[in-house]
């Protein structure tokens, strides 16, 4: 991750980051991400694959800390671990595997995420073809 930026930048550079962060912590907190969350969901499930939990679990420990002094790379970087802790925490919800696994923690303000509760309701809705698979074998 980048730390800090090159100090020779002009304003024009400066603020092209910014804008970068600005676009991509507003497409992770509004339901445009979502398609792609289904079709992940969708992919996994009927695989029967625990890859897509682990590797949302292995991206909220990559942003679980401080990653730079630049204010909109730290607000990206916050929106990420708030975005990915809601993600892990439906896929072990409602994925392959969680009757395996320890229940859930669910992440603070869960339910008052619009986000969050659309992907609830998109795990909800595809739980079942990881179950079809486990009685087809």
């Amino acid at each position: 991750m980048l730390r800090s930026l090159p100090a020779d930048l002009d304003s024009d550079e400066l603020n092209h980051p910014t804008g970068l962060c600005e676009q991509l912590i507003e497409y992770i907190n509004t339901p445009k991400c979502l398609h792609w969350v289904e079709i992940a969901i969708i992919v996994n499930y009927a695989d029967g694959s625990m890859q897509l939990c682990e590797m949302a679990k292995a991206v909220l420990a990559a942003v679980s800390g401080p990653s730079s002094t630049l204010v909109p790379f730290e607000q990206f970087r916050r929106a990420r671990q708030i975005f990915f802790a809601d993600y892990a925490y439906v896929l072990r919800l409602t994925g392959p595997g969680f009757a395996d696994m320890e229940a859930p923690t669910m992440p603070d303000g869960f339910h008052e995420r619009r986000v969050a509760q659309q992907m609830l309701f998109l795990g909800k809705k595809w739980e079942a073809l990881h179950w079809a698979l486990l009685f087809t074998i």
